[in-house]
């Protein structure tokens, strides 16, 4: 299978610090891969840099064939690469249709458009109306953003990820700050996500990682530490000793 991302030697310094250390990455179409370690392990610059929201100090990103390290964050959403974000991203005064059309209309090439509402194009309408039936949020289409419970507005911060029709998802932390009942709902929209549909997560909870990746790479100190599979990621002592000392399946 080919590869959708590809990181080659990949460094992020902040001044002396150096938060990603000569860091390379493959990711196969369609998978889903969780990015895992302690706290400053570097993941979400991690993200800031395939996104395009950091530039590298060194090194190359490669989405497919084409070496996008020079490019700008919004070309690069342009490409196919969408983000959630560890706080929410949305409009919290709109509709949550109204999130979603915004979006929706990005992909379609509509957003200078300004005099006319979003919702009114028919396509940019269909398209947010088949994404929030996706994440189940079809029957909230009229709710305000700001209004809904704290798991439905990061459902629905998946749905204007999805409006803009990316292949590669990167999801920050989907689960954080949820109820138990929350988080297994949140697992279940994302794993019924399309499977041609390439997915990076960041996820502290070790239950949700091994519920949904069939890929794990543990990050120590701004480097890749280890990778593979979740059964050979959960045997690795190195990992174990990362997590306190525990069983991977029982740390924190």
């Amino acid at each position: 299978m080919s590869d959708i991302l590809r990181l080659e030697h990949v460094t992020r310094r902040f001044g002396g610090l150096v938060v990603t250390d000569d860091l390379s990455l493959r990711v196969a179409v369609g998978e889903r891969r969780a990015l895992i370690g302690p706290n400053g392990a570097g993941k979400t610059t991690l993200f800031n840099l395939i996104s395009g929201v950091l530039p590298v100090s060194s090194g190359q990103i490669w989405l497919q064939d084409q070496n996008i390290t020079a490019r700008p964050a919004a070309e690069r959403a342009i490409l196919g690469i969408g983000r959630t974000f560890q706080r929410n991203n949305l409009f919290a005064g709109l509709s949550v249709f109204e999130n979603v059309c915004l979006a929706a209309r990005r992909q379609q090439g509509l957003s200078s458009r300004v005099f006319r509402p979003a919702h009114r194009y028919a396509a940019v309408a269909e398209a947010a109306q088949g994404v929030l039936a996706q994440v189940g949020l079809l029957d909230r289409a009229g709710s305000i953003a700001g209004q809904l419970a704290y798991g439905q507005q990061r459902a629905l911060e998946i749905a204007v990820a999805l409006a803009a029709r990316p292949r590669l998802l990167l999801l920050d932390e989907p689960t954080s700050g949820m109820a138990p009942a929350e988080t297994n709902q949140m697992i279940d929209l994302i794993a019924r996500l399309p499977p041609d549909l390439t997915l990076l997560i960041i996820e502290h909870d070790i239950d949700a990682v091994f519920r949904l990746a069939n890929q794990i790479t543990v990050l120590s100190f701004g480097s890749v530490l280890a990778e593979g599979a979740p059964d050979a990621v959960r045997q690795n002592a190195q990992v174990q000793e990362i997590y306190l000392g525990l069983p991977l399946e029982r740390a924190d």
